[in-house]
């Protein structure tokens, strides 16, 4: 298959390279080095692993941006205020910490401080704790210690580590040595990437005792540990967040609705529809390896009976969720769930427009430039006798046509779902008019309904080299770049012969020489 569209994405905004459609080779295929912050959830995730103990610090600190639609981007920094939190937090978190410290018998306090301190900044830190660190450590340790019990002293070097820039931060840089050209990354950095890119942890034993083997750097070897740590939950949670952001529902907790336009909508409902979203989620990744034609089209979800008798099914899985059929409802994979639906409309009414922009910007990676800044993007109000898809047709100024001929289409194809994601017949008095059309793409052409639109999706292969430029920019924490060809392009090999398995893309994304090697300026 072509690599177009997938060298065009890659290219844009790289004028004067010598990128046309190649892809490149050796250095040019080595990105920079670089350090990277860790978000919120995972430095409690790094808390949580080396305390041994479940902690939740974190999210009470300032919360991320988002950057191409993701958390986890390379542009976060350690503001003042996040770093006045991290102290505060860090200094109640430690003092229950040192109370849980045990020595041994017959050990005296200095060297129960010594092994307790070091083990902890290994495990921390995600790497071995060197001589001149473990005596910096001690020295903390003592300032604490004067005048005061072992367990401050404890307690304020425990501080230093929680807050130490090998917590906080991911290294992508090589050996210290490293100074300049194409280095390697060291085994301990690699552990780190594999780990929090599979399951958004810091690596376990077994990746642990790799990295001490030197086998790192081995593609068969990162493969296999790849593949042992998606077997595990934590990584259908880390592949579940990826999903979320993607399809931009990590504020589905927060929508709210009018109930004089949808008088179902209550906080309960829609915190069942909100698990219901990530039930399915967790199936359809886990139970198929990432397969993005099923994510996009399964003919089966996940439901309580409340979101079962909301989605018209005869069903009553019962109190829990459990799987129900969809194959005789119009209900296709996420598109069509009303978690996504009621995302992308208002508060009042549904929204072509959003729901539009959703699949060509999230799954076609087509950019929609924002509206001409003398053009107010105002929808008319709701009216009885109007329907929505009347509304948005209305609405669109002369000066933004060409960019709504590219949403809308898509947008109106949805209009069987009102804006809490409730399939629907009729509005305003008038039959629904379900009819899209996809303009300017591999599956261009019109349908009628949520169900054909979702089908039309899952076999693109546009939406297929989406989806491994997605996963990308949602691991490597930014937009890709030219450096970054050899590692999507061996991606979406992976992914097309797996049949459209981002798991598979992630494999191939450790395979890639790009995975283990930075380039130093």
């Amino acid at each position: 298959m072509s690599r177009s569209i997938v060298v065009a994405l890659l290219c844009t905004g790289f004028v004067g390279t010598s990128c046309v459609g190649t892809i490149a080779s050796g250095d040019e295929c080595t990105p920079p080095a670089k350090v990277r912050r860790l978000t919120r959830a995972e430095l409690d995730a790094t808390y949580s692993y080396s305390t041994g103990a479940e902690v939740h610090i974190a999210q009470g600190l300032a919360a991320e941006d988002m950057q191409l639609g993701y958390f986890g981007h390379d542009s976060l920094q350690v503001s003042t205020l996040f770093a006045d939190q991290l102290d505060s937090a860090t200094t109640e978190f430690s003092k229950e910490r040192a109370m849980a410290v045990e020595c041994g018998l017959g050990e005296s306090e200095r060297d129960c401080a010594k092994r307790v301190l070091k083990d902890l900044a290994g495990m921390t830190w995600r790497r071995p704790v060197t001589q001149t660190e473990t005596d910096e450590l001690m020295a903390l340790y003592d300032v604490g210690r004067d005048g005061e019990t072992f367990r401050v002293g404890v307690a304020l070097a425990m501080q230093g580590i929680f807050e130490a820039t090998g917590a906080l931060y991911r290294t992508e840089l090589g050996d210290e040595t490293a100074t300049m050209g194409s280095v390697e990354l060291t085994q301990w950095e690699i552990a780190s990437a594999l780990s929090f890119l599979a399951t958004g942890l810091p690596p376990d034993p077994q990746l642990r005792a790799s990295a001490a083997l030197e086998e790192l750097n081995k593609p068969d070897v990162r493969v296999a540990q790849l593949r042992r740590l998606l077997e595990t939950p934590a990584a259908t949670k880390r592949m579940r967040e990826f999903a979320e952001q993607w399809f931009g529902l990590t504020n589905m907790g927060q929508v709210q609705k009018n109930n004089a336009y949808f008088p179902k909508f209550n906080v309960g409902l829609r915190d069942d529809i909100a698990e219901s979203a990530r039930a399915f989620l967790d199936v359809s990744l886990s139970t198929t390896k990432g397969s993005v034609p099923d994510l996009l089209a399964a003919d089966y979800t996940y439901a309580n009976d409340r979101v079962a008798e909301f989605l018209g099914s005869s069903e009553r899985p019962g109190m829990s969720m459990a799987r129900i059929s969809t194959a005789s409802l119009p209900r296709r994979g996420l598109l069509t769930h009303p978690a996504v639906l009621s995302v992308y409309a208002h508060n009042d009414d549904g929204s072509p427009v959003l729901r539009g922009r959703l699949v060509r910007s999230r799954l076609l990676c087509e950019e929609i430039p924002p509206p001409p800044p003398t053009v107010v993007a105002a929808v008319q109000p709701v009216t009885p006798d109007s329907t929505t898809r009347e509304r948005a047709t209305a609405h669109a100024a002369a000066a933004c046509r060409g960019c709504h001929d590219m949403m809308d289409p898509i947008g109106f194809g949805l209009e069987g779902y009102d804006g809490f994601g409730e399939f629907r017949t009729m509005e305003a008095g008038k039959p629904i008019d379900d009819s899209g059309e996809v303009k300017g793409s591999d599956v261009e052409g019109p349908f009628k309904g949520g169900p054909e639109l979702a089908n039309k999706l899952a076999a693109s292969p546009q939406v297929g080299e989406c989806a491994v430029l997605q996963l990308t920019r949602f691991s490597i924490g930014r937009k890709e770049a030219e450096a970054d060809q050899c590692m999507v392009s061996l991606s979406l090999d992976r992914y097309l012969a797996a049949k459209g398995s981002l798991y598979a893309a992630l494999e191939g994304m450790v395979e890639s020489e790009a995975f283990v090697k930075r380039r130093h300026p």
